[in-house]
């Protein structure tokens, strides 16, 4: 019994290591690049090579969009809203991933539309305060 045990164990292991040999290679998606992050009053453009998945949040009063599968260098800057308030604006990119995030004195909020050109795909961000509700 343990003669055959042993036979099947290493059949196993023999036949795992002949599938992985075997196994076609993993190409990973190749990855998107920011080619121009442009601001105007009220919002930002960044442009990209091609399209990519978006995702937008709000948390504690800041802004955050998140491009997927997509590397940039890192940026800064500022704008000013029509009211004259200003709102930070930060580009990172870590682990296939772009983060664009707005913060400003008083809560933002955003919203982003996309835009294609001939030679490339970009998102118009625009950027507004949250509207504080009224004490009772």
């Amino acid at each position: 019994m343990k003669f055959f045990a042993s036979l099947v164990l290493l059949g196993f292991l023999l036949g795992l290591m002949i599938g992985r040999a075997l196994e076609p290679e993993r190409v990973p998606a190749p990855v998107n690049h920011v080619q121009q992050v442009q601001t105007y009053q009220d919002g930002l453009a960044l442009c990209l090579a091609r399209p990519a998945q978006v995702q937008a949040t709000v948390a504690q009063g800041a802004y955050q969009l998140v491009f997927q599968n997509t590397v940039g260098q890192s940026a800064q800057g500022e704008l000013f809203l029509a009211q004259g308030e200003p709102v930070r604006w930060r580009l990172v990119s870590q682990e296939r991933e772009a983060r664009l995030v707005f913060i400003g004195l008083q809560p933002v909020l955003g919203r982003w539309q996309p835009r294609s050109t001939d030679t490339q795909w970009c998102v118009d961000i625009q950027i507004s305060l949250l509207d504080p509700s009224p004490e009772l």
